[in-house]
This record gives structure tokens, C-alpha cells and sequence, in this order.
């Protein structure tokens, strides 16, 4: 009989926590009044101080993406302004300067504003669009486009003018700094890359296939210095392209690259065969080729071709393309001769 009863005593224990838990939560003894609270929204994000009445004062700041210790002042060391996207079109809203620029905002440009960075004459900085990205918390993404409708496309950086405290005085203002390479040449096109390493001349190759690795290599013309680089290519003045193949090239920044991916140009009449590789076409699509302080002053632009040689020698040139901080581009080369040797 004991133990018929115990499963029963078992099950008013458990109702009667229950009943105790519940009573505990919902703050009340009478189960009438038991409801299910509702889980509260998470908190709006509210707009930035000063939204209302629109004014903002943004200070534009730039900075040497490889010397720390560098500083260029806008609308000096180079050309920025402010402009806001509204109606699918760029809004002038004023030019930056190093001293902070008032600015009015709408409610329809969500918070965002976006400044534009562009080189100055004779002054030879690159925008660095990675660094500036990397190295700006408030900064939210880019657009390379022609904003000031002068034909010519520029860095546009998105900045946010999300929760900024409110000021003690004045409006309410936020710092952006846009990072900058210095251009090699400084002014020299001819020493935006210049050649550390020339081969020389190669004349023992026997029947092929010969593998030769020609160390070409390049450098800028001090440290903490930079080229923008937008194509690569190899020449041979011979288009019998049975006599040799381009296996890779190293290309800094990108790594070596497989021949088969390079664009072939073939010209019969003059017997030229060109093997180029353009992964640019302007400052956003281009290479930047980079040395910081203190490091090896030199990129490795090593060629591994197989020759089939038979008789005779075939030249090889290597170019590089460059593009100066005004846009213009230039090349550098150099030519190793490879010959046959019975």
C-alpha cells in the first residue's frame, strides 16, 4: 500500500515546484493573472548628435601610409572635398581643409557623407585606398568616380557621421585621415622604378628545351616610396614562338604568374611575339609597388622562359608600366640577348 502511494507524492512534489517557479516569474501567486512577457526590441540606433539642426564640422587629415611620422595638409599636399549622394547624384557640400570645414547634412543621406582625395600639382603622392580603409574605423567602403564632374575619377570615401558625442561647444565634428603613398619619381617619371639588376647576356644555350630564369629586379629610388604599376609585358624579336615560352613572371605584389595567362601578340611582318599581363587600368585597378622604411629597397622581377633553340639568338626585352601621381604613363626596359652555341 506504501508503495502504491509513492509515484502520487512523487508527482504533487514536482506540480508544486512548478507551480512555485512559475509564481516566482510571473510575480504572483493567482495563475489568472499569469501572461507571457514580451521579449523588448533591441534599442534603435540613433541618428548622430546634431541631426536635427544638420551642421558638422569634418577636419581632413592626411597621412604617409609608410612613414609614420609624415603628415600632408589638404588643400596643399592635396585636393579634398566634401559631397554628399542624393538623387543619385554627388551634392558639393565644401571643400576640406586642414583647419575643418562646416558641412550641412539631411536626413536622406542616412549619416553618411562622402570626401574626395585627389592628387595636387607638383606635389607626388598616390591616394592609398587600402590603408585610408584599413585605418579609418568611421570610414565605410569607396567609389572611384568623377563626383566633381571634371572628366577625371577620384577617390570617394564613404564616412560615417554616426555617434558623435555631443560637444561641449560648437558643432559636432569627426576627423578623417586619408593615407597617401609618395609618388618614386617625385617628379622624374624616368625614376618611378629604375633597374637594380640588368642580366647580362646569355650565349652558351645548347638544343633546348633550356629553362633560364632571367633575374631581372627594380627598385624605387629611395625607401619609403612607392610606383603604381599597371601591366607587365615580355617581348621576343622573333614571332617563331616554336624557339620559346613564357613559363611565369613574378610580378610584386600579385606573386608569379603563369605564361598561359598572359595576352600573346603576335606581328609576322616585324617578327615580334609580346606577352602581356595588364591587371590595371588606372589608380583603383592598378599595383602598387611599395618599399617601407628600412626594407630591401628592391622587387624581384625574375622571368623563367624555356628556349628551343637551334642556331642564331633571340632578344628579350621586359617592360613595365607605370602610371605618375598626374596620370601619365610611362615605361621602363631592358633587353637580355640569349644565343645558340653549337
Amino acid at each position: 500500500m506504501k508503495k502504491s502511494q509513492k509515484p502520487w507524492a512523487y508527482l504533487l512534489a514536482f506540480v508544486f515546484i512548478c507551480y512555485m517557479g512559475a509564481s516566482v516569474y510571473f510575480q504572483s501567486f493567482d495563475p489568472r493573472t499569469w501572461q507571457l512577457k514580451a521579449v523588448p526590441p533591441p534599442p534603435e540606433e540613433k541618428p548622430p548628435t546634431g541631426w536635427a539642426g544638420g551642421t558638422f564640422t569634418i577636419t581632413v587629415a592626411g597621412r604617409d601610409s609608410l612613414d609614420s611620422s609624415g603628415s600632408l595638409t589638404a588643400g596643399t599636399d592635396f585636393t579634398s572635398s566634401i559631397y554628399a549622394f542624393r538623387q543619385g547624384g554627388w551634392v558639393f557640400l565644401g571643400a576640406s581643409s586642414g583647419s575643418g570645414t562646416n558641412i550641412e547634412s539631411l536626413p536622406q543621406d542616412d549619416g553618411y557623407i562622402w570626401v574626395l582625395c585627389e592628387e595636387a600639382s607638383t606635389k607626388y603622392w598616390y591616394s592609398d585606398k587600402v590603408t585610408t580603409q584599413s585605418m579609418n574605423y568611421y570610414c565605410k567602403g569607396y567609389q572611384w568616380a568623377d563626383a566633381d564632374k571634371d572628366t577625371t575619377k577620384e577617390f570617394l570615401y564613404k564616412f560615417s557621421l554616426w555617434n558623435i558625442p555631443e560637444p561641449a561647444s560648437g558643432y559636432p565634428s569627426r576627423t578623417f585621415y586619408p593615407y597617401f603613398i609618395k609618388e618614386g619619381g617625385q617628379g622624374t617619371a624616368a625614376n618611378l622604378v629604375q633597374w637594380d639588376t640588368q642580366p647580362t647576356d646569355v650565349e652558351n644555350l645548347g638544343t633546348g628545351p633550356d629553362n633560364v630564369y632571367v633575374s631581372w629586379a627594380t627598385k624605387t629610388s629611395a625607401q619609403k616610396r612607392g610606383a603604381c604599376v599597371y601591366k607587365v609585358a615580355v617581348k621576343f624579336n622573333s614571332s617563331d614562338t616554336t624557339k620559346f615560352t613564357v613559363k611565369k613572371v613574378n610580378i610584386p605584389g600579385v606573386g608569379y604568374v603563369d605564361g598561359s595567362l598572359f595576352t600573346e601578340d603576335l606581328d609576322t611582318v616585324n617578327s615580334y611575339a609580346t606577352y602581356t599581363y595588364q591587371f590595371g587600368t588606372d589608380f583603383d585597378t592598378a599595383s602598387y609597388w611599395t618599399v617601407a622604411g628600412g626594407a630591401n629597397n628592391k622587387f624581384d622581377n625574375t622571368v623563367w622562359i624555356e628556349f628551343n633553340l637551334s642556331s642564331g639568338s633571340i632578344g628579350v626585352t621586359l617592360y613595365i608600366y607605370e602610371l605618375d601621381y598626374a596620370r601619365t604613363g610611362v615605361s621602363d626596359s631592358d633587353e637580355v640577348v640569349f644565343a645558340y652555341t653549337t
